[in-house]
């Protein structure tokens, strides 16, 4: 459990971070507005409920390797995922590259003040 805390904590010690970095705060913002679209989308198109469509949004985007089981049913929702993929996938790995790029300048700086 304190582990988990810790964990937390950390992590939103680096969403402070990014936030106070403008490039980042603007992909982020970016990265939000396509998971809103992509729940907007889950729900009225493929008739999900609102935390499934949510869970879907970002699942899909992480590059991890859990399953969504999701396939398109008709050609709209097909361009629209390849839409969604191609934007949301760049979005999130660039933002979360650019997280760590931050933390690893912050951690440098940190080591030549020492």
């Amino acid at each position: 459990m304190v582990s988990l805390l810790l964990a937390v904590r950390r992590n939103l010690k680096n969403l402070v971070r990014i936030l106070k970095n403008e490039t980042l705060r603007a992909l982020l913002f970016m990265l939000i507005i396509i998971i809103i679209s992509g729940v907007i989308f889950f729900m009225n198109t493929e008739g999900m409920r609102f935390t499934e469509a949510l869970y879907t949004s970002v699942v899909i985007l992480l590059p991890t390797s859990i399953e969504v089981n999701y396939t398109p049913a008709n050609g709209f929702s097909e361009m629209f995922m390849l839409l969604y993929l191609l934007s949301g996938i760049g979005l999130m790995l660039t933002l979360l590259l650019g997280g760590v790029a931050q933390l690893i300048k912050k951690e440098k700086l940190d080591q030549e003040n020492d």
